[in-house]
């Protein structure tokens, strides 16, 4: 993979052999480490023959992929471009564009803050061919490098989750029998509008602490929907703003009496959220437990 010059006949021959470099993108959960798969990134490749686009060196080779069931997105053959015997250096640019979502279509993780931008540099020191890299990235990510002839990024994702839910009078059912309250949201029981509900958490199942934003900084509601608001004299669906796949601020619809605290981040193997209900001094059952 180095150049050889070759002499004969008073004239030298110069051979150059491009070299090749793999790279591999691993993405990990932050909090049990473990492989996560279908994150859509955005790479861009620069000064590189590209194996999944097939551009030629010079050109700006821009794709999306996922990561695969390993949680990997694996780069191979990477060939650096040479101009004036100089290797120009491989420029790789990621940017992650969506997170995976969960069954009510909700994102499973917080999207990193920035792109990273690694350059793979290769040079020729006394016949001995070397690699080095450059890694830049947004200082509140989590992201490490490992040099070699296959560079490999690893980058930690905070795993979110969304908790929601509805206080609603679940009265008894029938005449005669009656039928006590069964924890059931029957379609003539109504949700129950303005009661004060309030998140806690502890990391350690002994020390509680009150919750008032979520992981974007963004206040969490304090009492269960009205379902329908007055907006400039004409009555609208009420909704609640959340961060979506794609980082981007989105709505859903809430109904009367349902809370909702989206994008939390997720908790270690020891910390748990609890939800706190309180309502005009008066204590209520709970009919249905989890």
């Amino acid at each position: 993979n180095d150049t050889i010059k070759l002499s004969t006949t008073g004239r030298t021959i110069t051979i150059y052999n491009r070299p090749k470099v793999d790279f591999t993108l691993i993405k990990l959960d932050k909090i049990d480490n473990s492989a996560i798969k279908n994150i859509l990134f955005n790479i861009k490749i620069q000064n590189a023959k590209s194996g999944p686009t097939n551009i030629i060196a010079d050109d700006l080779s821009d794709f999306d992929i996922y990561t695969d069931t390993n949680g990997k997105i694996l780069l191979e053959n990477l060939e650096f471009t040479l101009l004036d015997d100089v290797y120009k250096p491989i420029i790789i640019t990621l940017k992650e564009k969506e997170s995976p979502t969960d069954s009510l279509g909700l994102p499973k993780y917080m999207l990193l803050n920035g792109e990273i931008i690694v350059t793979i540099n290769y040079t020729v020191e006394n016949g001995k061919a070397k690699i080095t890299t450059e890694l830049s990235y947004n200082e509140e990510d989590d992201v490490s490098i490992i040099e070699g002839t296959n560079v490999k990024v690893t980058a930690k994702d905070t795993p979110m989750i969304h908790l929601g839910g509805k206080v609603w009078l679940d009265v008894p059912q029938g005449l005669k029998p009656t039928y006590a309250p069964d924890g059931v949201i029957q379609p003539t029981e109504e949700g129950i509008a303005g009661m004060p509900v309030y998140l806690f958490k502890t990391e350690d199942g002994k020390t509680f602490t009150k919750v008032e934003q979520n992981i974007f900084g963004t206040a969490l509601m304090t009492e269960t929907a009205e379902g329908e608001v007055n907006i400039g004299g004409k009555i609208a669906q009420q909704v609640i703003t959340y961060i979506d796949e794609t980082g981007n601020s989105n709505t859903r619809p809430i109904q009367k009496g349902e809370y909702f605290f989206p994008n939390l981040p997720k908790l270690g193997v020891n910390g748990y959220y609890v939800i706190y209900y309180s309502y005009d001094g008066i204590n209520y059952i709970s009919t249905r437990i989890g």
